[in-house]
């Protein structure tokens, strides 16, 4: 629905995706609080030692690199084909955008959203009546000054951009997680660890504690699973007796080169980076290569339960079912969305994916068109009107409204934010970002 300026805009995340849209829309002069619970991009330092797939040219956008300019004409961007971590994202691009003029008094941080609800209406009323857009939403959060005290503030539109890391998906059975003893929950970590020395020293020496030296069963079969994989040869290296089990629900996949693994390597993959690490993953698990890991291709982890001598023992069911022991359990198996903040809204999810349904039927559809490519660069929905949900003014960006999908890029939340401000705006051709600075090649 159309919303003029300068009505009230409360955004949940301050993620990469809700700084953006906040950005987007104080220049275009609406009223905007940008909650976040932690600290600004919280989720992108969880994973900061990692190097991304894209270039920052790919993970900025020409409004933001303005922003940042006007307000530090002296900065000095990196390439726009620079690979960068997620630190370095944080550090060049991120954190100096939360500070622009535009977004610093705007930026709520250590405050929780606990429920997004409508004045005076329930779940139940007027359902599917446009009416709803007459009433404003309530945003209550805890108060960061007293956590034992709610508050409410009321806002024209509300979107939610709050996105999924904190939210891991389980290894077990069907999805849920796999029957262990409390005492050894311990043992199972959904992070991808820290080995290297360009991160905190304290979450390095406790991940080096933790896994070095001992026998670790993987469990995943995608990207985040991949980037561990390669990182245990460093461990490897510095902790001998270090072993790694993998374990994925698919069978070992053949790529176009005919070399079979873990990851299937996209065909002519436009990400050089990807298709490394899937590259590197796969060989990984081949004999040869000195520090292997063992690949167990169709399995699923059934049950956990400690030896007598303080270790695990995993029951697996597959193609060949078997049970082994290791010491410890990382599962990177993907991540899903919060949907309690929303659930007194009328919102109609996706029964697969928990997505927003006009979104996700867009993506299943564009999923068809291309195959089985599984490129992530290749997937596009139909435009601004599959951002619509049916609860009106109400809007879910970024990664969570790929619900649990694992191909959500940082440039498919630019064109979200662009075409949910041409719904917002009633402008069929708005596009701030035609008209900003691109970064230097």
């Amino acid at each position: 629905m159309a919303v003029d300026t300068p009505a009230s805009i409360a955004i949940i995340g301050a993620g990469p995706i809700g700084l953006e849209t906040a950005l987007y829309a104080r220049f275009l002069g609406y009223d905007v609080t940008l909650f976040e619970q932690g600290e600004i991009c919280s989720g992108v330092r969880s994973w900061g030692h990692v190097k991304m797939f894209t270039p920052l040219g790919m993970n900025s956008s020409p409004l933001g690199l303005a922003a940042i300019e006007a307000h530090d004409e002296n900065i000095v961007f990196p390439a726009a084909d620079a690979i960068l971590t997620g630190q370095e994202w944080y550090e060049k691009y991120l954190l100096p955008l939360s500070q622009t003029d535009l977004l610093v008094d705007n930026i709520r941080i250590g405050t929780k959203v606990v429920a997004i609800t409508k004045e005076n209406l329930l779940k139940g009323e007027l359902v599917g009546d446009e009416e709803r857009g007459d009433w404003s939403f309530e945003v209550t959060y805890l108060d960061p000054q007293n956590e034992l005290r709610l508050r409410t503030e009321q806002f024209d539109v509300v979107i939610d951009a709050s996105g999924v890391l904190a939210q891991p998906r389980e290894c077990g059975l069907g999805g849920v997680r796999p029957p262990l003893p409390l005492a050894e929950e311990k043992f199972l970590r959904t992070e991808i660890p820290v080995f290297s020395d360009n991160h905190g020293s304290g979450e390095r020496a406790s991940s080096l504690e933790f896994y070095g030296g001992k026998t670790t069963l993987l469990v995943g079969g995608g990207y985040s699973a991949a980037t561990a994989a390669v990182m245990w040869k460093e461990l490897a290296d510095q902790f001998p007796g270090t072993k790694l089990i993998w374990s994925t629900r698919r069978a070992r996949q053949t790529s176009a080169d005919g070399i079979s693994g873990p990851i299937k390597r996209i065909e002519n993959d436009a990400l050089p980076t990807r298709d490394a690490l899937a590259r590197e993953a796969n060989s990984l698990t081949m004999p040869g290569n000195g520090f292997r890991i063992e690949h167990l291709s169709e399995t699923m982890v059934e049950r956990i339960e400690s030896t007598a001598d303080g270790r695990l023992e995993v029951t697996l069911r597959g193609e060949k079912p078997s049970k082994i022991t290791v010491d410890r359990i990382l599962s990177l198996c993907g991540y899903r969305p919060d949907l309690d903040l929303f659930r007194e809204l009328q919102v109609h999810l996706c029964y697969a994916t928990e997505g927003p349904m006009r979104l996700a039927a867009s993506l299943m559809k564009s999923d068809k068109s291309q195959g089985s490519s599984a490129d992530c660069l290749k997937t596009s929905s139909g435009g601004p009107e599959d951002l619509l949900t049916t609860e009106p003014n109400f809007y879910i960006l970024g990664a969570k409204s790929y619900g649990r999908r694992s191909d959500f890029l940082f440039q498919s939340g630019l064109m979200q934010i662009r075409d949910l401000f041409r719904i917002i705006g009633d402008r069929d051709t708005l596009d701030l970002y035609q008209s900003a600075r691109p970064l230097p090649k």
